[in-house]
């Protein structure tokens, strides 16, 4: 038996993945029930480290408002952030500063804990 319950190993703000491909920094990735993004360019086979937390602008459903503080979704077969309606995206974050319906880009606090539903 040991004598302590935890040790630490790091701050935990990023996880690293061996690639599959060649790709480069800013990749988004799904991580569990979110999102994680490439923080440097990689190489297929190499381990790099992917952020978990963070704000990050990412480019943005055309035609779509998001309201400061309003659930974000990554759609990965379009590669963009939009609201967070379908089961199909994953669970991008908060919205950090809003976007207007013409705006291409829109920042992202990533991963972060979704405020309770009402019930």
């Amino acid at each position: 038996m040991t004598d302590f319950q935890a040790e630490f190993k790091q701050i935990g703000k990023s996880i690293d993945i061996a690639l599959t491909a060649d790709a480069p920094a800013g990749t988004v990735r799904a991580y569990g029930d979110g999102i994680c993004v490439q923080e440097a360019d990689g190489k297929d086979g190499e381990t790099v480290a992917h952020a978990i937390e963070g704000v990050y602008e990412f480019a943005k459903t055309s035609g779509v408002a998001l309201a400061q503080g309003a659930l974000a979704g990554w759609n990965d077969t379009a590669k963009e952030m939009g609201q967070f309606l379908s089961s199909s995206d994953k669970y991008g974050g908060i919205v950090h500063s809003a976007a207007a319906d013409s705006d291409s880009f829109v920042s992202i606090k990533i991963n972060a804990p979704a405020p309770p539903s009402a019930s």
